[in-house]
């Protein structure tokens, strides 16, 4: 059975990789800053982590070979970077229009964009899950 022969730490390298694809910018450092002054970040590290995690283990159960399952890792991590980068492409587009003197209006409208941005990449994550599961 291939499953015996994936270690653990490369299967944690995985989560590793696949939560690194979704929070590019969080570091240590930058957990601990978050867990001081914004609390509700926290939360969306954490529920990224158990994504990751949950991810992982149901390409690893779900797999036929281990050529299967760390191809199917890979495609999930271009997966997750793609839709990060359109995302983050699409932010940066939507709160550098408009007139330069209304910077207030322009931080108000980036911080609604942001909510709606992160409401637009769950719904990608969720339907990359499916179709990720649906090519075994």
């Amino acid at each position: 059975d291939w499953h015996s022969v994936v270690s653990g730490d490369l299967r944690k390298q995985f989560v590793l990789k696949i939560f690194q694809a979704l929070c590019p910018e969080v570091t240590q450092k930058c957990i601990d800053d978050y867990n001081k002054a914004y609390p509700s970040r926290v939360d969306y590290i954490k529920k990224s982590v158990n994504f990751s995690f949950e991810t992982e283990n149901d390409l690893f159960v779900n797999s036929k070979s281990k050529e299967l399952y760390i191809g199917l890792i890979a495609e999930k991590i271009f997966t997750l970077r793609e839709a990060i980068s359109r995302f983050s492409t699409t932010t940066t587009t939507a709160s550098s229009g408009g007139s330069s003197d209304s910077n207030d209006e322009r931080r108000n409208s980036s911080g609604n964009n942001n909510g709606n941005i992160k409401r637009k990449l769950a719904d990608v994550l969720k339907r990359t899950a499916r179709s990720i599961g649906s090519n075994e």
